[in-house]
């Protein structure tokens, strides 16, 4: 993914978009028409595993997560109307039909993880 990973804001979007519509990625969409103008994107670890402290983060786990949350984004002209908690709990309840059960959170990592129980 990272080798079609461009540096344009469109073409991240686009890019974001063709891979979870073929999925290759995980994440929730929020739409305004035919435009994502949010989205949460989710994964297994090995899958996302480029994550803020991974070293720390690794070092604490007692059980690595079946999933984790690793990037909410809303686009500038739609902040400030709720769509971050939108997204987040569409990928939760994606990520709940997958199986998952428990969920844990770790504020230094600025990641949320969850495992199968």
């Amino acid at each position: 993914m990272s080798a079609e990973k461009e540096r344009t804001y469109e073409a991240n979007r686009s890019l974001k978009r063709r891979l979870v519509d073929e999925r290759r990625a995980h994440a929730a969409l929020v739409y305004d028409g035919d435009e994502a103008v949010a989205w949460c994107e989710y994964g297994c670890p090995a899958e996302l595993p480029n994550i803020y402290h991974r070293k720390q983060y690794e070092a604490e786990l007692d059980v690595l997560p079946d999933y984790r949350i690793t990037c909410i984004f809303v686009d500038k002209r739609y902040r400030r109307q709720g769509l971050s908690e939108l997204a987040l709990q569409g990928a939760l309840d994606l990520i709940a039909a997958a199986g998952v059960a428990s969920w844990r959170g770790i504020r230094t990592t600025r990641a949320v993880t969850a495992r199968r129980r």
